[in-house]
């Protein structure tokens, strides 16, 4: 479910949505047909408003995208969470390794192995 708060990643939600639809061998048709069913809150009012309006998956997922994907607030949201991460008492050592890395690639997709390395580590 996608709801449209400043902490989602919009690509993330749109990759977990194309790997449903391809195990459910929905073609861009049902895509769209079937996304408003994932949608809540602010995404699902958004969605309704501009129904009428977006008639198909590509307009759609580029719509979506640039509504919801603000890059400088994400960056933004990312750095504070990253600075705050902690590995937590009952939290595996691969849970948090993979939580940094998704939040290093959140906040800079380049960023070198060396400082996602430093990241996992501090």
């Amino acid at each position: 479910m996608f709801a449209g708060r400043c902490y989602e990643y919009v690509d993330d939600w749109l990759d977990t949505y194309e790997r449903y639809s391809a195990y459910n061998r929905w073609d861009d048709t049902l895509k769209f047909l079937n996304v408003s069913f994932y949608l809540i809150e602010v995404a699902r009012n958004w969605f309704i408003n501009r129904e009428p309006h977006t008639t198909n998956w590509s307009t759609f997922k580029q719509q979506f995208r640039q509504y919801f994907a603000d890059q400088a607030v994400r960056t933004e949201v990312a750095k504070t969470k990253l600075a705050s991460l902690f590995q937590g008492p009952d939290e595996s050592y691969a849970s948090y390794m993979e939580d940094v890395i998704a939040l290093c690639r959140c906040f800079s997709p380049t960023m070198p192995e060396t400082d996602r390395v430093h990241h996992v580590l501090k």
